[in-house]
């Protein structure tokens, strides 16, 4: 006996298919056209960066380098005790020992020049001279683009650094102020009478400008005022 077994019938399986040239160019096209714009964004991003740091280095070393000129300058004029406005007891002429010590002077708009006591009292007494390490001062070194301190009588130190900072413009001015006192009233009042009595005050006044020596486009400009604080008293 025969059993005949039906055999399905094998239909053909379909061809696999894959990208088309076309379609695959596409693909890249696409795929180029997205890599370039994140490309652009993150150069874009990394510029500004690199700016907003060159931005702040040089506001910082423009800050500093004011800040630590406007503190010294205060002292100009500093001797022994001015707190009490009055010269100090000298074997020579009191006023000499004043004369000495003299407030900051600008003789160039670029250096501003001045002396003051180093010495402190009861630790280190004061010899009513001026001694070879008070001599002070900033001025600006036009040929490296520097801000340069004064570290003796013909000692200049650079201040800023060349290598970050390019100082292009400094600019010092100074003026005095002479305000008249009143007489002093009640038992201080002596037989001659007061005089003239007057306050002259010396007032410092600093612009300066700078750049980023990698970036010259990265500019900052700087203003800062000083009233020293050691005011001549004339009685």
């Amino acid at each position: 006996m025969h059993v005949r077994i039906a055999h399905r019938p094998r239909w053909p399986a379909p061809a696999a298919r894959g990208l088309s040239v076309v379609e695959l160019l596409i693909g890249v096209a696409i795929g180029l056209f997205v890599l370039a714009g994140a490309s652009i964004v993150a150069s874009g991003q990394m510029v500004d960066n690199r700016r907003l740091l060159l931005e702040t280095q040089v506001q910082q070393d423009m800050r500093a380098a004011m800040d630590i000129m406007t503190r010294d300058i205060r002292r100009s004029g500093y001797y022994e005790r001015a707190y009490e406005a009055v010269a100090p007891a000298a074997t020579t002429d009191p006023s000499s020992v004043v004369s000495a010590y003299a407030p900051a002077t600008v003789s160039d708009s670029t250096e501003v020049l001045y002396n003051w006591s180093h010495d402190r009292d009861n630790a280190e007494p004061e010899n009513n001279a001026v001694d070879s390490d008070e001599f002070n001062g900033f001025r600006w070194n036009s040929g490296n683009g520097t801000i340069e301190v004064r570290l003796g009588a013909n000692t200049f130190q650079a201040l800023t650094d060349p290598n970050v900072l390019k100082i292009t413009s400094f600019n010092a001015s100074a003026v005095t102020q002479t305000v008249a006192l009143p007489c002093p009233t009640g038992a201080c009042v002596s037989a001659t009478g007061c005089g003239n009595r007057s306050l002259t005050m010396n007032i410092i006044t600093i612009a300066m400008s700078g750049e980023a020596v990698h970036d010259p486009s990265v500019k900052r400009s700087l203003v800062g005022t000083v009233r020293v604080r050691n005011d001549r008293v004339c009685i």
